[in-house]
């Protein structure tokens, strides 16, 4: 797992991360009042906020997942 991006990199999968933790809690709140499909929103509540702790670890890190398997991203 070494560094394989840079600090905007970084910066910009902080970001998504926060954001994908935060509409993690939305719908989590939405579950929790009962508003809509209930399991639903619990699934993709822990979808999101896996999604989003797996981004805040690569920017800790400085590793990207997708350019380790050897694809060349934009960033």
């Amino acid at each position: 797992m070494q560094c394989n991006i840079d600090r905007t990199g970084r910066i910009l999968r902080a970001i998504w991360g926060a954001g994908l933790l935060l509409a993690a809690g939305v719908l989590a709140i939405l579950a929790w009042v009962g508003l809509g499909p209930v399991r639903l929103w619990v699934a993709l509540s822990v979808l999101l906020a896996l999604g989003g702790v797996f981004a805040l670890f690569e920017a800790r890190r400085g590793w990207c997942a997708v350019r380790a398997l050897g694809i060349k991203t934009p960033m």
